[in-house]
């Protein structure tokens, strides 16, 4: 018997790893994944196509490779209070429906941008797409200019260290929408949005994200940035979860492994 019941635990912990290296739905793809493990390198299926470029501009202070929450992380370490800034580019024009989720080591301040768009026009469309941390402990996200949701980090772990923060939204019709605010993988705060500012018409994200504050119309963007993903449509609670913690794969392995063992002492 002992054949068998170690092949059900090798069974059960294989289904386990793929459930967890496989997240979200069959309608989704991951267009975005920047492990920053030294390199702005796209892992996604599409590879090279949306790769990152890490952009240096002359601030005095040079952009780091330092221990992040997997592997490494990249340390912008822009001086908030300078026009001058080192970001990350992506080449990718965000949809009408999405999900962004990444590690950041947050440095609360006014304003901290983590993430941000390409978007000019109008001059406030710098200001769609974006994820920004405030010195009052409070962490946004908004796809359009004038309608954020937020949630303050004294509420949970509290500022100054690694959180996730996923942003999701919805465009519903040309003037509605939805966005809503996960942090390490909880629902923290949505919003219906309508009343758009301008024309009160959705606007389209720009041709770039950016992690840092890569838009000019906004304020560099410093601490830490780790596992940036992007997804082509709105994941539920339970995938944006299923990456907290992470990774998740060794540990499964070897329980899978202890299982083995237990099994095969048993079959004795």
């Amino acid at each position: 018997m002992r054949i068998p019941i170690l092949l059900i635990g090798c069974l059960v912990a294989a289904a386990v790893v793929v459930a967890c290296l496989a997240p979200a739905t069959a309608r989704a793809e991951m267009m975005v994944y920047l492990k920053l493990d030294g390199d702005t390198t796209n892992s996604s299926a599409y590879g090279s196509l949306y790769d990152g470029t890490l952009v240096e501009e002359d601030d005095g202070l040079d952009p780091a490779w330092v221990t992040g929450q997997v592997d490494q992380a990249l340390d912008t370490n822009n001086l908030h209070v300078d026009d001058l800034r080192d970001y990350v580019e992506i080449p990718y024009k965000l949809p009408n429906a999405g999900t962004i989720m990444l590690w950041h080591f947050t440095e609360c301040y006014n304003y901290n941008p983590l993430v941000d768009n390409s978007g000019s026009v109008p001059a406030y469309a710098a200001n769609d797409y974006e994820i920004w941390a405030q010195g009052n402990g409070n962490v946004y996200a908004k796809a359009q200019h004038n309608k954020a949701t937020g949630f303050d980090l004294d509420n949970i772990d509290g500022r100054d260290k690694w959180h996730h923060y996923t942003m999701t939204w919805e465009k519903k019709t040309d003037t509605t929408g939805r966005v809503d605010l996960y942090i390490d993988g909880k629902w923290r705060n949505g919003l219906d949005v309508d009343g758009i500012a301008g024309d009160g018409l959705w606007r389209d994200a720009g041709d770039y994200v950016y992690l840092g504050g890569g838009n000019h119309g906004n304020r560099p963007g410093d601490g830490l940035f780790d596992e940036v993903r992007i997804f082509n449509t709105v994941l539920t609670e339970a995938e944006i979860g299923s990456f907290i913690p992470e990774p998740c794969t060794l540990l499964l392995l070897v329980t899978g492994a202890l299982l083995g063992i237990v099994a095969r002492r048993r079959g004795r």
